[in-house]
């Protein structure tokens, strides 16, 4: 799953957004939503997405969505 996001980063950063969606689909296929530090993945990589593509209003909700997690999931004690 991380080798598909770090993929799809590098992929983003050489422009080809299609092959990007297509990793961070794959890799969300592959999360495991009972990892509480990798659950914010799911957002904030098409967070990224959305602002390559132009779509400025749903990737803000995306981030916002990943930051409430880290903040109900974050730093608990014990």
């Amino acid at each position: 799953m991380r080798q598909c996001y770090l993929l799809g980063t590098a992929r983003r950063l050489l422009g080809d957004y299609a092959a990007e969606a297509e990793l961070f689909a794959e890799a969300a296929g592959l999360l495991d939503t009972r990892d509480p530090w990798a659950r914010p993945w799911e957002w904030i990589f098409p967070g990224d997405l959305a602002v390559d593509e132009g779509r400025y209003v749903r990737a803000p909700e995306l981030y916002r969505t990943a930051l409430h997690h880290k903040q109900y999931a974050g730093y608990r004690a014990g």
